[in-house]
C-alpha cells in the first residue's frame, strides 16, 4: 500500500494558518479606541497601538474618542399662551466610553434627538411670549 503525499496537504494548512494571523492584525489610532467584541459579546477595550483579534470570532469596532459630534434640532412649538415659536439648536458630545456604545443598547443619535425633542417640547410650555427664564 502507498503512502499519500501530504505535501500539498501541509502547504494549505500553513497557508490557512498564515493568512489567519496576518488578517487579525488592527491599527487602533491615538484618538480611538477600539471595542472588541467576541462572539456578539464585549470582551475587551484596546487603546492606541498594533492589536491582533481572532478573525470570524472577534468583531473590532473603532471610536474616536476625542471627536465632538454634533447634532443639529429644528422644532416649532406651542407656548403657554398659544403662540408659535421655533427653535434652532446643536447638541454636541463626545463619546467617552465606547464599551457602553456597543454593550447597550442605546442608539446615541437617536437617543439625543428623542431626549431634547421631549425636553424642548416640554420647556416651551413654561413661558409665554417675550417672556425669558
Amino acid at each position: 500500500m502507498a503512502i499519500p503525499d501530504t505535501t500539498a496537504l501541509k502547504i494549505g494548512a500553513v497557508v490557512v494558518v498564515g493568512l489567519t494571523v496576518v488578517a487579525g492584525f488592527y491599527q487602533v489610532e491615538q484618538a480611538e479606541e477600539a471595542v472588541v467584541l467576541r462572539f456578539g459579546k464585549y470582551h475587551m477595550t484596546e487603546t492606541a497601538g498594533l492589536h491582533w483579534a481572532m478573525p470570524l470570532v472577534d468583531e473590532v469596532k473603532k471610536v474616536n474618542i476625542q471627536k465632538v459630534e454634533q447634532i443639529p434640532l429644528n422644532a416649532r412649538m406651542i407656548t403657554e399662551d398659544t403662540n408659535i415659536v421655533e427653535i434652532s439648536l446643536t447638541v454636541q458630545y463626545r463619546i467617552l466610553e465606547p464599551v457602553r456604545l456597543f454593550a447597550e443598547s442605546v442608539r446615541t443619535r437617536s437617543y439625543f434627538i428623542t431626549r431634547h425633542r421631549k425636553c424642548l417640547a416640554s420647556c416651551s410650555g413654561w413661558f409665554k411670549n417675550g417672556a425669558s427664564a
